[in-house]
């Protein structure tokens, strides 16, 4: 008798253990709200900065970048921490899914290397963030071309190290 009663306690301690690993798992994304504010055609990407940061000076002298769209969001108030080449996904009203990539976190200005990853082709979102002002630049892989006012939810991934033991 006491040996099933320690195996339902094992099995017990498993079952608990499982569905704590899974609450944790669960939780490796970020949902962030936004709404397009802009959309801009075959622009230069220091012209949409600047008008998003109110500032004249965006980008380095003598360096600019075009891109075949550009599309401006006004983040909800959110207290994510992106970190550069983090894959987000994104679900926009009436369009459905994509994914992008995050190739750089603005806070004061663009740097050459952050212009380099700008491509022309695919789409280039400025998502800017409620609550510090940084601007995300998220380049999707295929062109994307919502309407002003669209509602887009940005799903952030968590890069999830695995440690396996001896």
């Amino acid at each position: 008798m006491k040996n099933k009663r320690f195996l339902t306690t094992i099995q017990a301690f498993t079952l608990i253990l499982s569905l704590v690993f899974m609450a944790s798992a669960a939780s490796a994304s970020q949902k962030v709200k936004g709404t397009v504010t802009a959309l801009f055609k075959d622009g230069s990407v220091c012209q949409v900065a600047s008008g998003m940061m109110a500032r004249d000076k965006v980008c380095p002298e003598g360096v600019d970048k075009k891109v075949e769209s550009a599309i401006m969001v006004d983040g909800n108030d959110c207290n994510i921490k992106p970190e550069k080449d983090q894959t987000v996904i994104l679900k926009i009203k009436g369009l459905g899914k994509t994914t992008g990539e995050i190739i750089a976190v603005v806070k004061d200005e663009l740097t050459n290397d952050d212009l380099e990853k700008v491509s022309e082709k695919g789409s280039l979102i400025l998502w800017k963030n409620g609550n510090t002002g940084e601007i995300f630049l998220i380049k999707t892989k295929k062109p994307v071309t919502p309407e002003k006012g669209a509602q887009i939810k940005m799903i952030l991934k968590k890069k999830v190290t695995r440690v396996e033991g001896c």
